[in-house]
């Protein structure tokens, strides 16, 4: 989800940088975003 989702951003805004976090991951995510893995207190 994270990688179309940067595909997108990539389309619509071109090579800008942008922040991008998931709560939810999976095997290799973290290729492409950052994880939030929640507030651990």
């Amino acid at each position: 989800m994270t990688k179309s989702a940067g595909e997108y951003f990539e389309k619509e805004f071109g090579k800008s940088k942008i922040l991008m976090f998931s709560r939810a991951s999976y095997v290799g995510a973290h290729r492409t975003s950052g994880i939030w893995f929640g507030d651990n207190h």
